[in-house]
């Protein structure tokens, strides 16, 4: 009475060149505190100037939106010369970034 079929499905997105543009503003950032969540829009806009939209990606993992590069680069070269951020490591993002919990 009961069928063991499977079936599969397959999707074809095509997605215009201006649909994209968020990409290119896209960074993913691992927490050094995971609870401070809720304080990264406030922080960046008071520490770097930049009006950031954060999106939570699981465990530690923050994807970051309509950060410039160069507010990257301000961000990065604070926690080299002995500033303080809230982050551990800051990386573009690209679809092969993947969370992984250890």
């Amino acid at each position: 009475p009961y069928s063991r079929a499977s079936s599969t499905s397959s999707v074809h997105l095509d997605i215009a060149p201006d649909d994209t543009k968020w990409l290119n503003e896209a960074w993913v950032g691992q927490l050094k505190n995971p609870t401070m969540f809720k304080r990264i829009e406030d922080h960046l806009l008071w520490d770097i100037r930049a009006n950031v939209t954060p999106k939570y990606l699981g465990d530690d993992l923050v994807l970051l939106l309509d950060l410039t590069d160069a507010r990257a680069e301000q961000m990065l070269n604070k926690e080299n010369h002995g500033g303080i951020s809230m982050f551990h490591s800051l990386e573009k993002w690209s679809p092969s970034l993947r969370a992984v919990s250890g």
